[in-house]
């Protein structure tokens, strides 16, 4: 028989005080008795025993499973969407199953999803475990539906997400609980789109504080800056989902940090023999959960800190080049990029746009540009495909329609490979110590979503075109259209340039121009 609200003390005395883990919520370090760790201050421990569960052997009623402060405040927290993010071991993955089936208990028909990104990772992690608790508690675990089913009527459904389209297999089901371990694993669009099926018309989950869904996750993956932006900076990104204009509330998408330091029951070795070999990124992201921190940037140190300026700019300006990539169904985006003296140029304006013909695109850009006091545009380099003859309004390519709206258009580069490391040579420090390109702090989606792009698994030499590189698209075309970045070495002396200096490379080039031309 089991049972939940562990309500008796520990039977014998604190045998251990962890040198480290301490309680959440008053510091104190953790005593372990019975095998558990509790926080030794009354309050704190009796919170623990309302949500342990415990199993009837003979007449005495043992505790199962006891959770540590840090994981009590995850179930507790009364939110919609909650993220348990922070560095590696804590015991999250453990904790949201075990949390799960303590939920299953209480409440008779709930309806719980877990998601893993492979079956490979639910195997080892999940579904090993549930065939063992299965047997200590007694519910059924389900091998040809991978499921834990209970005999109130409550199961808890393991899934996975190996590529974008499994998401669909969950689209025409509702669930009362949808958690999601690695989250930041998912593509976010798959991610956004498994989380909107969290929605119950079971009366209990409604008592209880209705439907949930819980992200477990370290930082650092393809959903990383989604995220961030949902459950840290509450700056969701309202273009590429609009609908979270209107309904995005802060309070309903609550953060629970997680670190190391929470859980006395891992090994004191792991953090020098798990992460001590990492880069210096990945170690802040698993060690301290860091969410500031970035590994496997495709651009390395592009931040909004580093790359965000505020450049005082002397209108009407007229000598502004405008960079587009075309989308419909997929955003688009234009941007206006001024010289800013040695060389630099500063991206002053950026406009993300999605289902506009190119009429609406071509009003807009005008609009914008009287806006920004523009007066004169040096040129406007576009997707290449901007050209293509598509058959729509007089037969007029987009780029002939802009054109006869006054944005006269240039065919862009779209050479990928060569174009990225030209980008990733702008983003770099200037000898100023200012980077070439700057971006106004206006310009919240490239600061966005430049950071956030990282290489293709199957083409390293290419970003992930899963996530939004819509804006680097736009960026890139702009890089393409100027010529490379020549410095000029001001500490020169007489006599031959030194082996691999910047005046060597000069010297060694074609007849190019010492600086990008104006």
């Amino acid at each position: 028989m089991t049972g939940v609200g562990a309500t008796t003390a520990p039977a014998t005395a604190p045998r251990e005080v962890h040198a480290v883990a301490s309680c959440l919520w008053c510091r104190s370090k953790l005593v372990k008795a019975d095998g558990f760790w509790w926080c030794p201050t009354e309050g704190c421990r009796t919170r623990q025993r309302e949500w342990a569960v415990q199993v009837q052997r003979g007449m005495v009623w043992d505790p199962w499973f006891v959770p540590l402060p840090s994981q009590v405040e995850f179930y507790a927290r009364r939110a919609p969407r909650k993220l348990w993010g922070g560095s590696a071991g804590p015991g999250k993955s453990y904790g949201a199953r075990r949390g799960a089936i303590r939920k299953c208990f209480t409440i008779p028909g709930l309806n719980v999803l877990l998601i893993r990104k492979t079956f490979p990772e639910l195997e080892r992690t999940h579904i090993k475990a549930f065939r063992r608790e299965a047997q200590e508690l007694g519910f059924t675990w389900s091998e040809s539906r991978r499921s834990a089913e209970f005999a109130n009527g409550a199961t808890i459904e393991c899934g996975h997400l190996e590529d974008e389209a499994a998401v669909q297999k969950y689209l025409s089901s509702e669930y009362d609980l949808i958690i999601v371990d690695e989250a930041v694993q998912i593509v976010p669009d798959a991610l956004m789109e498994l989380m909107s099926r969290a929605r119950t018309s079971n009366p209990r989950v409604v008592a209880a504080g209705g439907a949930e869904v819980w992200l477990v996750t370290n930082p650092g993956g393809p959903s990383h800056a989604l995220l961030k932006d949902l459950f840290l900076s509450h700056q969701p990104d309202v273009e590429r989902y609009p609908a979270l204009a209107k309904t995005y509330r802060p309070e309903q998408w609550a953060f629970i940090g997680a670190t190391l330091d929470d859980n006395p029951y891992i090994d004191p070795d792991y953090e020098s023999l798990a992460l001590g070999g990492l880069r210096r990124a990945r170690y802040e992201q698993l060690r301290h959960g860091d969410w500031d921190a970035a590994d496997g940037q495709f651009f390395e140190g592009v931040t909004a800190r580093t790359h965000s300026q505020v450049v005082r700019l002397v209108r009407p300006l007229a000598d502004v080049v405008e960079a587009m990539d075309w989308g419909f169904t997929s955003p688009g985006c234009v941007g206006w990029f001024v010289p800013v003296g040695d060389n630099h140029w500063h991206c002053l304006a950026e406009w993300k746009f999605q289902r506009r013909t190119a009429e609406e695109v071509a009003l807009g850009i005008l609009a914008k540009r009287r806006e920004l006091g523009i007066t004169q545009v040096r040129y406007t380099v576009v997707d290449p495909s901007m050209f293509n003859k598509t058959g729509h309004a007089k037969g007029e390519s987009f780029a002939e329609t802009l054109g006869r709206y006054g944005v006269s258009c240039r065919r862009g580069d779209h050479d990928r490979v060569m174009g990225w490391p030209r980008m990733a040579a702008w983003f770099r420090a200037a000898p100023d110590g200012v980077p070439w390109l700057t971006f106004d702090p206006s310009c919240v989606y490239l600061l966005r979503s430049l950071p956030a792009l990282l290489a293709d698994t199957h083409n390293p030499e290419d970003v992930d075109t899963h996530l939004d590189d819509h804006g680097a698209d736009m960026v890139r075309y702009f890089v393409m259209s100027r010529p490379p970045l020549w410095t000029t070495d001001t500490s020169e002396r007489s006599g031959p340039p030194a082996l691999f200096s910047p005046a060597w490379f000069r010297s060694m080039a074609p007849s190019r121009p010492t600086g990008v031309l104006a």
